[in-house]
């Protein structure tokens, strides 16, 4: 009879030791999500890189698969239940990996529970599934779009079904039901707004991040001035290891003076000119301890000072580096590279023909392009208290009786001069009798 008791005690301490050793095995089994690179099938083959947080630009397409991890036994069935913010994300599709599941086993139903769900049951009536050598297994692949800015977040559970009798995840042999132990999975999504911005800096506006950014996407310069403009990156969606811009500009129009990138908030830096050749160039920055974004989520990176040097219009472009493998800007501590993602910036610039004594008459067609803009006609100190009116070609009456004193022999030739001008200037009506006398009066005192 003792013998009997014992060896009843030692079964159920084994069944106990067992179901233990089930439940702490179990209890590692989780979700994965593994967001698809371009040019990435997914499935098994695929190179799986298990993720809990991306980046993503909204109105595009991205594609996650969704695994089982530390799976420690083979499967009847799998699947999963996916809640997501119908607001920021559109569902578009999803599919069932065959192998290693039947193509004809279980449903896809979206909306399962209401907009934002989706549940998928997968099965194989042929045989089961094995873990891969990691003790993984795939289970299928869903599509989303993303449709609005800001983060988000995708949740991956088991099915939740008031039945308890309703199980996705059951072993083989033995039919242990893993739906218990297996923990909501999040993926968060960071719907990307950033771009590059560009401020122009007014004078005496130093710039950088204490300076009152205005973002401009166009402006009109003097030809053969100086302008200096802010490079930022603006609706940054994290803290950030590095940034980095690449400029492009026709050299025809624009020369590159210098340029700096802002340290701090950055910690070390690189410059290059002509870094493709010329009308080109990259600058970029890093900060190990990672850059806090502004109130307004923005971020400077460098200033870049040009002239401009021929009138008409032109354009400075900011992008990434073309070099795929080269990334400018990075995330931290994700490391989440937003490069992919930030479309190019460009700034408008319209380059005024130059106009040196800003009469309205571009040099090249000014017979007298630094004239004698003083209010009043003056010859010698003799003020005529006479309007100096300028004429549509550009010039002044002090510049034309200027040229009288300077072609002028003697002092009787630029009375002369003078006199011809006033009443040419009376007979057009552009002044009066009284401003003749005057002009010609001081004229007549000229030495």
């Amino acid at each position: 009879m003792r013998k009997i008791f014992i060896a009843g005690l030692i079964i159920i301490c084994s069944l106990l030791m067992a179901s233990l050793l089930v439940q702490q095995s179990a209890e590692a089994i989780e979700y994965g999500t593994d967001v698809l690179e371009a040019g990435n099938a997914g499935g098994a083959g695929g190179g799986k890189t298990f993720d809990t947080e991306f980046i993503v630009t909204p109105g595009s397409e991205f594609i996650v698969d969704v695994w089982l991890r530390d799976v420690f036994c083979d499967v009847l069935s799998g699947g999963f239940w996916i809640t997501f913010d119908p607001a920021k994300l559109a569902y578009v599709d999803a599919t069932r990996y065959a192998p290693p599941w039947d193509p004809a086993c279980g449903p896809i139903v979206p909306d399962a529970g209401g907009p934002g769900t989706l549940y998928a049951v997968f099965c194989n009536l042929d045989t089961v599934v094995h873990p891969d050598g990691d003790a993984d297994i795939i289970v299928g692949k869903v599509k989303f779009r993303s449709i609005a800015s800001g983060d988000t977040q995708l949740r991956v559970t088991t099915i939740p079904i008031a039945d308890p009798s309703f199980h996705l995840w059951v072993c083989w042999p033995d039919g242990t039901v893993l739906d218990p132990y297996i923990p909501a999975h999040t993926l968060t999504i960071h719907n990307n707004t950033a771009e590059y911005a560009t401020d122009v800096l007014e004078a005496g506006n130093g710039g950088g991040s204490g300076a009152a950014k205005t973002f401009d996407t166009e402006f009109a310069v003097a030809q053969n001035s100086e302008f200096s403009v802010d490079v930022w990156l603006s609706d940054v969606p994290c803290n950030l290891l590095s940034a980095g811009f690449w400029i492009e500009f026709d050299p025809a129009r624009l020369t590159y003076v210098d340029g700096k990138i802002y340290t701090p908030p950055w910690d070390t830096a690189y410059w290059i000119i002509d870094a493709s050749g010329p009308g080109t160039l990259m600058g970029g920055a890093m900060n190990p301890g990672g850059i806090t974004p502004d109130g307004d989520a923005d971020v400077i990176i460098g200033k870049v000072k040009f002239r401009s040097i021929v009138p008409g219009d032109t354009q400075l472009r900011v992008t990434t580096t073309p070099d795929p493998v080269f990334d400018l800007c990075v995330c931290w501590p994700s490391r989440e590279v937003l490069d992919p993602f930030i479309p190019a910036h460009t700034l408008a610039i319209h380059t005024i023909p130059a106009d040196s004594d800003g009469d309205g008459v571009p040099d090249s067609q000014d017979p007298y392009p630094n004239s004698n803009m003083e209010p009043l006609i003056t010859i010698q100190g003799c003020s005529t208290s006479v309007q100096n009116i300028v004429f549509p070609d550009g010039s002044t009456m002090s510049d034309q009786i200027g040229a009288c004193a300077a072609g002028a022999k003697n002092h009787g030739a630029f009375v002369s001069c003078v006199t011809q001008l006033t009443n040419s200037w009376k007979a057009q009506g552009v002044i009066t009798n009284n401003n003749k006398s005057a002009i010609q009066n001081c004229a007549s005192k000229a030495k």
